[in-house]
């Protein structure tokens, strides 16, 4: 972290790290955003098999858990500028998501691909958005990576709804959570509001 920071140029009164204990990372990254003045959580993952989706991932139940924004690092990233950020949205409040999209991609000065999946007969509604036809066989993380090999972001961006049911959440899966579990560029999600 601190290589990072130096290699970046990072203004020491720009960030602080905090040593936090607790039984359950997952659990006490979640709780921190809540009472700690925090701008994003950056976690690295290793990916993960199937037992582990089943249960969970450390990086995966923050994401679900978390009212911070989460930046997911994928193990053996190597840093580089983001210069294209891929936005992958639902289109329920696509005004309100592209502007939090836009303040960070601002900060970080690069591009924004807005990209949604068409589900079979729905209309294109909004200029300025890569509209691709979604793999009914596939989950939308599954469709979302294949999209991303051709466009090429630097980062993906996704917004996730915490506020679902327990039984929501067992029957319709975070795609956010199932985006994490095989990342090749990191992956910001933040919560919808």
């Amino acid at each position: 972290m601190f290589g990072i920071l130096r290699r970046t140029n990072t203004p020491a009164k720009d960030w602080d790290i905090r040593l936090v204990e607790g039984t359950g990372i997952d659990k006490v990254l979640a709780d921190l955003g809540r009472v700690e003045d925090i701008d994003f959580i950056c976690m690295g993952t290793n990916g993960a098999g199937t037992l582990q989706r089943m249960l969970g991932t450390n990086t995966g139940n923050v994401i679900r858990r978390s009212e911070v924004p989460v930046i997911a690092v994928p193990a053996g990233y190597r840093s580089r500028p983001v210069k294209r950020i891929l936005y992958a949205t639902d289109l329920t409040d696509y005004p309100n998501e592209l502007k939090r999209v836009q303040s960070v991609a601002r900060g970080l000065g690069a591009e924004i691909k807005v990209l949604h999946f068409l589900q079979t007969g729905e209309p294109q509604r909004l200029g300025g958005i890569t509209y691709r036809l979604s793999d009914p066989t596939a989950s939308l993380a599954d469709n979302l990576q294949e999209a991303a090999r051709s466009l090429r972001p630097s980062m993906i961006v996704m917004f996730t709804d915490q506020k679902r049911s327990w039984f929501r959440r067992l029957v319709y899966p975070s795609q956010a959570e199932r985006m994490s579990y095989n990342l090749s560029v990191p992956l910001l999600v933040m919560a919808k509001r």
